[in-house]
């Protein structure tokens, strides 16, 4: 939902509605759409490691079969959203007039419709190469942090199942991402082109790796998640805020972030929340890929729909009571007839019989 208004507002750049909020707002603004994909790192990691370890734990045995699984229950539970995206994204969207998005105010982004050579790469699931290269695809910007996420499922269950020691396996790779990133973005800054700077500032391996590690050991040592506490939480809270609001200032901000999200996703782990007992949130955290997919699809159609209807920079916060409804709508109707289908396919996969 963050994420959700904070491309509403950016979105509204497009069509010339500015707000007079100064520089430091709008860097605290456009951090909290960040810091929020941040966390969907660190909870991939998080809740992927659990099931993985529980799974190892489980069947105590090695093998390709096992990776092969994990592959086609990935495959399953992620392509034919990224791929209808991806498609409707190339082929149906550009010819959609209700969807024409003004781009006078963003000439440093190119269009990648524009540059046949890098269209392969959104089909590789690769989209995060284009989006360092400085060009994008309309409605499919934020692929590039799935195709961050799909890099790491390739190679995590050769770590759970090859390796006796994964937990310590998994610590190693994060110290290693964590210094040669460091080393490249500090040391060697000058040397490096503004592509692999680029690369290296969306590829949050470190945030995924941490998120892992949290949750092997909170699926390991059960001692440890009920050793955080309520107030350790509301600390982890405030560190974020305090993150966030001093986003320039403050070294590794986005690790920092993501161990507080860390923190707040082992607390909540096998505890009852008071979200589980709302049944519209519910309902809402099963499509949220859906949503997180297809949610800038609705604001530019509704803005294309009442702009000349409803003064929208008088109006912006309530508009967003019309925006949202049609985002949870598109969003139903893909989880419903594109997700759903394959996730039945996807539970009835089972590691343990060959």
């Amino acid at each position: 939902l963050a994420l959700f208004i904070g491309h509403y507002f950016a979105i509204l750049r497009f069509y010339g509605v500015n707000f007079s909020v100064t520089d430091h707002q709008v860097l605290i603004f456009h951090n909290t759409c960040r810091i929020c994909i941040t966390g969907f790192f660190v909870s991939s990691g998080f809740y992927i490691a659990i099931n993985l370890a529980r799974v190892k734990n489980k069947i105590n045995d090695t093998g390709f079969y096992f990776v092969k699984t994990f592959w086609i229950k990935r495959i399953l539970r992620f392509w034919p959203t990224y791929y209808f995206l991806i498609l409707l994204a190339f082929f149906i969207f550009p010819h959609l007039h209700i969807l024409d998005l003004p781009k006078n105010n963003l000439p440093d982004i190119k269009n990648v419709l524009d540059n046949k050579g890098l269209i392969l790469y959104y089909f590789a699931l690769l989209p995060q190469v284009p989006n360092c290269l400085r060009y994008n695809l309309d409605f499919a910007d934020l692929a590039w942090s799935m195709g961050v996420e799909e890099i790491f499922y390739i190679f995590i269950p050769f770590v759970f199942f090859y390796t006796k020691h994964y937990l310590k396996v998994i610590i190693v790779l994060f110290i290693l991402y964590f210094v040669i990133k460091t080393l490249f973005c500090t040391i060697y800054l000058s040397k490096i082109s503004p592509f692999t700077l680029n690369m290296f500032g969306i590829s949050e391996y470190e945030s995924i790796l941490l998120g892992c590690i949290v949750g092997i050991l909170v699926n390991k040592y059960p001692v440890f998640y009920k050793s955080i506490t309520k107030q350790m939480v509301v600390f982890a809270v405030f560190c974020a805020t305090v993150l966030l609001i001093y986003h320039t200032t403050v070294p590794y901000t986005y690790l920092h972030i993501a161990l507080c999200f860390a923190i707040i996703f082992a607390y909540y782990f096998e505890r009852e929340s008071w979200v589980a007992k709302i049944k519209p949130l519910v309902f809402f955290g099963k499509m949220t890929f859906s949503f997180y997919a297809f949610h800038q699809v609705a604001i530019v159609l509704c803005i294309n729909l009442f702009k000349d209807y409803i003064n929208i920079k008088e109006n912006a916060l309530a508009f967003i009571s019309i925006i949202l409804p049609v985002a949870i709508g598109i969003s139903y109707v893909v989880y419903k007839f594109i997700e759903e289908p394959f996730l039945h396919k996807k539970n009835a996969l089972n590691y343990s019989t060959k």
